[in-house]
């Protein structure tokens, strides 16, 4: 039996020391073994070539009564009477159609014994060393060394963008991280590039990995301001990575702030959600974000619903759709308002701030179903309020100095009306729209009071757990006060419309009314 363990290996019989022609292989018992294989993996320099011989010198001094030529493999050597094999080597004979090792069972009818030297322990350590994957010793990544950047370099430079992902790949480690250079390459050259094709989805895994490994900081980024800014000006072009690249932006900046938030509040350190989405220091950044909201939701790619059908609809084609590249890049960018929201510590003022950014774009969103996917797609829910809020003040017959709260929503029921264009066949459907935006604000304000989301997130958290919803004093109405005004806007109704109210403005009448009594 063959067993190699970085310890000597024989041939040999039953006994502990002499060759017989059983020709078994097993083990020779070691005494002391002088030179033991380290635990730890550590390379040796490669021994050089013996001048006089050309051959690669023995990895043991010579043993007792061979000549320095009969060490080597390959040479064929005569036993003196009573001399002992040596422990460092693998012998085999003349005859390997009968040698043990090949299963035979014969006895050599040679003298003559070929000698192996036996692997050194350090070739399995090289073999085996993982010492490059660990983190150095001080817990400090570092960039991955030149020599295997160059490697990186080639592939860049002879245009061969698969080989560069998958090069890249290989070398990122929890230890080592890409120069800065190289992951711009990846970012602008790759990943935005229009011919991108079938590399898309592995690119994207590349910087997933990056990011999860070493992720970006505001000294570490390889994206800006104006290469995000030229990315969402080609829509048109329809770039295949714009949605994988606004994913990747997204992240980079969630990832820093939620790691920020691990810090107390009075040394919380400037993070690269703050840098790019302050709504003091970058309102510009924030106007543009809306302005890429509207511009794709008001675009001719955006799906529209039919809401009042006048035929029963085909059963085919009544089936929810699949999300398009324009809902998508919506909720991308819906994400950054709502992390513009809590970058600064202060959300309620920042949810003024933007609100009021928000309300001239949002009148000028034309269809309904536009109007609706941009309440729907918010991700704040105390900025949602302030948009929705801002819209009623704006639309009320009479001016009111509640705060939002409760009372100030069961107000709005009574006395605003919707500010969007109504023409006699659509009367009824705006009146509907605006008992939609009564259920958002309704909704949304609830959250805002449970999940204290007037507080900054970082003591959001430790409030939540500890103290019951702050409510307002405007908060506490009864249940004869719902219905008092539900009452008077059935008589508005029936004022300014005429006819028979529409099932649907019927029951999204009643669930206004039970989301009230509810609260």
């Amino acid at each position: 039996r063959l067993e190699t363990m970085g310890d000597p290996i024989v041939i040999s019989d039953d006994s502990d020391s002499e060759w017989s022609s059983d020709h078994v292989l097993r083990r020779r018992p070691q005494a002391t073994d002088p030179n033991p294989v380290p635990s730890r993996c550590r390379r040796v320099p490669t021994p050089e070539v013996s001048s006089t011989s050309g051959m690669m010198p023995s990895p043991v001094p010579f043993a007792s009564g061979l000549s320095p030529e009969a060490s080597f493999a390959g040479q064929d050597v005569d036993l003196a009477p009573g001399t002992s094999r040596p422990s460092h080597m693998i012998t085999l004979t003349d005859n390997p159609g009968k040698s043990a090792a090949l299963g035979g069972s014969g006895a050599s009818s040679s003298g003559h014994l070929t000698q192996v030297p036996s692997v050194p322990g350090s070739f399995y350590e090289e073999l085996f060393d993982d010492s490059e994957e660990q983190v150095s010793a001080d817990g400090k990544p570092e960039p991955i060394p030149p020599s295997r950047v160059q490697r990186v370099i080639n592939t860049i430079e002879a245009n061969f963008p698969e080989a560069t992902v998958q090069c890249l790949g290989d070398l990122v480690t929890p230890r080592f991280y890409p120069p800065r250079e190289i992951l711009s390459h990846v970012i602008r050259e790759i990943l935005l590039s229009p011919h991108v094709g079938t590399l898309l989805d592995e690119t994207l895994k590349l910087l997933t990995k990056i990011q999860e490994l070493h992720p970006a900081s505001i000294t570490q980024v390889e994206w800006d301001w104006q290469l995000l800014t030229f990315v969402m000006q080609e829509r048109d072009k329809e770039l295949p990575g714009q949605i994988f690249f606004l994913r990747y932006v997204l992240q980079t900046m969630e990832d820093d702030f939620q790691e920020a938030l691990k810090h107390p509040a009075d040394k919380m350190p400037a993070t690269l959600a703050n840098a790019m989405l302050s709504c003091y220091k970058q309102s510009g950044n924030i106007r543009d974000i809306i302005t890429w909201i509207i511009g794709t939701l008001s675009g001719p790619g955006f799906p529209l619903v039919d809401r009042f059908p006048q035929t029963a609809p085909d059963t085919d084609k009544a089936r929810a759709p699949r999300k398009n590249n324009n809902q998508i890049i919506v909720l991308y960018l819906q994400k950054m308002l709502a992390l513009a929201v809590e970058v600064d510590r202060t959300p309620t003022c920042s949810s003024n701030k933007i609100a009021e950014m928000l309300f001239g774009f949002v009148l000028n969103i034309p269809e309904r179903d536009q109007r609706e996917a941009f309440f729907t797609t918010m991700e704040n829910h105390l900025l949602r309020c302030k948009v929705l809020e801002i819209l009623m003040l704006h639309s009320c017959s009479k001016p009111t100095t509640l705060p939002l709260s409760f009372a100030q929503i069961l107000y709005f029921l009574s006395n605003a009306t919707s500010m969007y264009h109504q023409t006699e066949d659509s009367e009824w459907e705006s009146w509907d729209e605006f008992l939609e935006h009564l259920h958002f604000l309704l909704i949304s304000y609830q959250q805002v009071v449970t999940d204290h989301l007037r507080v900054p997130m970082g003591e959001r958290k430790e409030k939540s757990r500890r103290l019951a919803p702050q409510t307002h004093p405007d908060d506490d109405i009864s249940a004869l006060d719902v219905e008092l005004q539900v009452e008077e806007f059935r008589g508005r109704m029936a004022r300014v419309v005429g006819g028979i109210m529409p099932l649907q403005i019927q029951e999204k009448l009643f669930l206004l009314k039970l989301l009230f009594l509810q609260h």
